[in-house]
This record gives structure tokens, sequence and C-alpha cells, in this order.
């Protein structure tokens, strides 16, 4: 299973419209869709460094990442101009329906990255 090599990359919960708001380039696959928003479907978007330190050379699209109970499929790349914290963070962006549920209390996130989703949830 890949793992992240030092720091585990920081989670957004974003809406679809935040990619033209952030001025956001994928570089690799596309970013999350409305139709994929209004279903709650769990898909996510990577920076490039999220992607190295999770997937190194491998293509993350089509890869999934897990946050904290949830499996999330990777639908793209972005480019450099992801960074929302200090120049070099690792970042992972998700559709905020699928990330935080209508009501659910803010929970923490912990990453697991993986090619398919693992039967039983782990």
């Amino acid at each position: 299973m890949p793992k992240p090599q030092g720091e585990l990359p920081t989670a957004y919960g974003v809406a679809p419209a935040y990619e033209q708001i952030g001025g956001l380039r994928t570089v690799r696959g596309r970013f999350f869709t409305t139709a994929e928003s209004d279903a709650a479907d769990a898909v996510a978007v990577l920076g490039q460094a999220a992607g190295a330190s999770l997937f190194g050379v491998d293509d993350p699209v089509g890869q999934f990442v897990k946050l904290n109970q949830q499996w999330f499929r990777v639908v793209g790349v972005a480019g450099p101009q992801l960074v929302m914290g200090p120049a070099g963070a690792l970042e992972v962006l998700v559709d905020l329906p699928a990330a935080q549920p209508a009501g659910a209390p803010p929970i923490g996130v912990a990453l697991v990255a993986h090619p398919q989703p693992l039967l039983g949830g782990s």
C-alpha cells in the first residue's frame, strides 16, 4: 500500500466552483463536477506534491485515497497553484458534500492511499 513520505497532505472540502475561483489548472485528469457534487460522489483532486508523496511515479488518477473512514476516487491532479498554505504544502481537495455530510460535526482527517478500495473498509 502506498504511503506518504514525510508529512501527510492537508485535506480541504471544496465545491466544484473552487476550480474557477482558485484559478486551478489540472495537469492530469480533471476537477470534480457539479453532477458529482450533487450526488455526493466521493471524488478527490490531489496537488502535485500530494500525488507524488502518496503514489510516487504512478499516475494517481483512478487510484483511491481514504480520508477517515471513506474512500475517495482520485479524478485529477492540480498544478502548482494549488498551494494554499506554506510553500510546498501537500494538499488533497475533496468534494465537500462527500467529505462533510449535512449536519455532521467537523472531523479530523487521517489519510491512506491505495490503488482500489479495500473490502471491509480497511
